[in-house]
């Protein structure tokens, strides 16, 4: 649908804004609210004109409203995302731990990659274990699969519960 497609791109961009950081949290704020809003929605959107007058709804977010739904995509937030910066960016949030303004913070002091954090030292151990296991907490998990793992923690949660005198509830 054309609104979540809207939204999506919105709420990407104002997350790329998050994690540049600097005085761009507002840009972040004002596309994020900007892609709740369309979700909100009861009809599908097919210009910004529609929603102009809603408050949040300025001029330059009009703007990216109007690209997304004759692109599918926001030139801005592909140069972002390709820009040697946002890659770097891209690679160290991916690991657990490590959010936006630490990200913002190795970059500064000249961290390129996160083999280079790692080689000088910079990761807590917490954040050594997500750069363990970075690459398979974004592999995604079948369905299927987490069915079968809840209704295992489920059960033995239910075991558990009735061990120590926890009456079952339904």
């Amino acid at each position: 649908q054309a609104n979540e497609l809207v939204a999506g791109q919105l709420d990407r961009l104002a997350e790329r804004y998050k994690q540049v950081g600097t005085n761009k949290d507002w840009n972040s704020m004002v596309y994020s609210k900007a892609a709740k809003l369309i979700r909100g929605l009861d009809f599908v959107l097919t210009c910004s004109d529609q929603i102009r007058s809603r408050r949040g709804i300025g001029p330059k977010v009009a703007e990216k409203i109007d690209e997304a739904l004759a692109t599918g995509r926001l030139a801005r937030l592909e140069r972002m995302q390709s820009s040697t910066r946002g890659a770097v960016l891209d690679e160290l949030c991916s690991v657990h731990g490590v959010g936006a303004a630490t990200a913002a913070e190795w970059i500064a002091r000249g961290v390129t990659s996160l083999a280079d954090a790692e080689e000088r030292g910079l990761l807590n151990e917490r954040q050594k274990v997500g750069a363990r296991f970075a690459e398979d907490l974004k592999l995604r998990i079948p369905r299927a699969e987490v069915t079968l793992i809840a209704a295992a923690v489920r059960e033995a949660l239910r075991t558990v519960l009735l061990n120590e005198g926890v009456p079952a509830g339904e």
